[in-house]
């Protein structure tokens, strides 16, 4: 077998890839409750979730919490291949769920992936490629939705010509006649994407040609479109970055379209959890759009109807009735950090240590998420844990706007004890919380350590990752597997890891750390 068969079982994992995709639309049915709920006990049968991540224990869509410990996570890499993906905050998601509620598949969806061909006005709306994106949170979003993630943008703001990876919600905008990408995050990128990506909702269809977004929108031209698209329909259009050039005239002729929409017939008589902002709120039908998928609420169910006009952020339970898709239960948001939060607020935790509990803010990084925490709202048990041991860390706060740092409003930790040095046979975690006293699974709670890597076997997709903790150093074996998200510089070359700096995330079972990313340590 050769080394890139090792690394990645590409051919086994492309197999697998058709294989996801199959059972994401078919995988079907209704998990979670409201903001900060746990997703998955006792729901019955499989099912869907689609919304924007709000934090991490497992992943947090919309505020609730799916067990991602053995999902596949993977993006559409342009040309119909799966790739392993890393997820982040503010991402769209689509999740296919088992019949306990766990997540088996997370498929990470950008919206858009290219250059900015408008600067962001002082109301905070831009154009990507010449389609509308207005921040999340910004002056001009009358949605009022969560502040939206701004990454890699520390040294400037957005400017023309900035190549961006941009998700988001796609709301209809009556001032502007068009709809608008309510941006959730929108994350610099080092390199010029080729092919490039756009995406929207379908105005109309001629042949193989379709309109987009408006009445006067952006016209796609391909050799051949997916059957059954249809307006309102939500696309995702991959082009050949030479193709951007003859969007002055409002045409692009693309490589790919692929049709994302969810209809009755995917849900089939199972269930699916929908958030995001609601668009195109009709009064005297009582149905409502959420990226594409048209939702016919019940004369039963009492909703606020003047913030689902405005385009107000919703989070629908939906079942399939003959060929429409109808709500079952309705969540608005309420007030930040109450029941109702529903993702306004983030949630992350992990296994970590080396964090300096006594500077004045405390900063660090957690799940690749930036936080900053006042000296008050870290627990004493923090402190008393000190940089060497590894504790449990567990943060509710919320994002700074303009920003990719949340401003913790609480941060809690719980000491940890886990048998990790190389060679190892077993894992263990006890110690407490407070008075709580609970003990903890490290085999279900991800854990992050850096160090440098050494002994590393192909043969064995393994390697000893050497970390500090305090003035001692300490061994982890880690082992990876065809799942594993890898950061570029080592994908093709995975020898090169030896000696490199790296970030591990995974969790630990029989004395292993089993890694679900593995990057470049900043």
């Amino acid at each position: 077998m050769n080394r890139t068969n090792i690394f990645f079982h590409q051919l086994g994992e492309r197999a697998a890839a058709l294989l996801f995709s199959v059972l994401l639309l078919l995988a079907l049915g209704a998990c979670g409750g409201g903001g900060g709920q746990v997703a998955g006990v006792g729901t019955g049968g499989s099912g869907l979730a689609q919304g924007t991540v709000s934090g991490f224990g497992s992943v947090i869509v919309a505020g609730v919490e799916y067990d991602d410990s053995n999902a596949t996570v993977q993006q559409d890499d342009g040309t119909g291949a799966m790739v392993n993906a890393d997820v982040k905050l503010g991402q769209n998601v689509r999740l296919g769920l088992d019949a306990s509620g766990k997540a088996k598949t997370v498929s990470v969806m950008a919206q858009l992936v290219g250059p900015v061909t408008t600067a962001p006005d002082s109301g905070g709306t831009l154009r990507v490629m010449g389609q509308w994106v207005r921040l999340a949170g910004s002056a001009s979003d009358t949605t009022q939705a969560a502040p939206g993630v701004l990454s890699g943008f520390a040294a400037a703001p957005i400017a023309k010509a900035d190549e961006v990876e941009v998700h988001g919600t796609w709301v209809f905008d009556a001032t502007l006649a068009t709809h608008v990408l309510i941006a959730s995050r929108i994350e610099k990128l080092v390199t010029a994407p080729d092919p490039v990506q756009l995406s929207g909702l379908v105005q109309a269809v001629s042949g193989t040609a379709i309109r987009l977004n408006a009445a006067d929108g952006l016209t796609v031209q391909a050799a051949s479109l997916p059957t059954g698209i249809a307006a309102g329909h939500l696309l995702r259009v991959w082009a050949a970055r030479s193709a951007l050039t003859t969007l002055p005239a409002n045409t692009l002729n693309a490589t790919r379209v692929v049709d994302t929409t969810l209809t009755a017939s995917d849900v089939s008589d199972k269930s699916l959890r929908l958030s995001g902002e609601a668009s195109a709120y009709n009064p005297t039908t009582r149905t409502v759009e959420v990226q594409g998928v048209t939702v016919r609420l019940p004369a039963t169910l009492q909703v606020d109807e003047s913030a689902l006009a405005k385009g107000r952020f919703v989070s629908l339970e939906v079942q399939r009735s003959g060929t429409s898709l109808v709500a079952t239960s309705v969540s608005q948001r309420g007030s930040v950090g109450s029941v109702a939060d529903l993702g306004q607020s983030v949630s992350v935790k992990a296994i970590a240590s080396g964090v300096n509990w006594t500077v004045v803010p405390v900063r660090f990084t957690l799940r690749g998420i930036d936080v900053r925490a006042a000296q008050s709202v870290v627990a004493a048990t923090c402190r008393q844990a000190g940089t060497s041991a590894e504790v449990l860390v567990e943060v509710k706060g919320r994002l700074a706007a303009g920003s990719d740092t949340v401003d913790a409003s609480e941060v809690k930790c719980t000491l940890v004890s886990i048998s990790s040095n190389a060679g190892s046979s077993s894992s263990s975690s006890s110690s407490t919380n407070g008075s709580s006293g609970a003990a903890i699974d490290t085999s279900t709670v991800t854990a992050e350590r850096t160090g440098t890597v050494t002994q590393l076997s192909l043969a064995t997709s393994s390697f000893v990752l050497q970390t500090k903790q305090g003035s001692s150093t300490v061994n982890v074996t880690v082992q990876w597997d065809a799942q594993t998200y890898f950061s570029s510089e080592f994908t093709k070359r995975p020898e090169s890891l030896t000696g490199q700096q790296v970030e591990v995330e995974g969790v630990y079972q029989t004395g292993i750390l089993r890694a679900r990313k593995i990057k470049r340590s900043d």
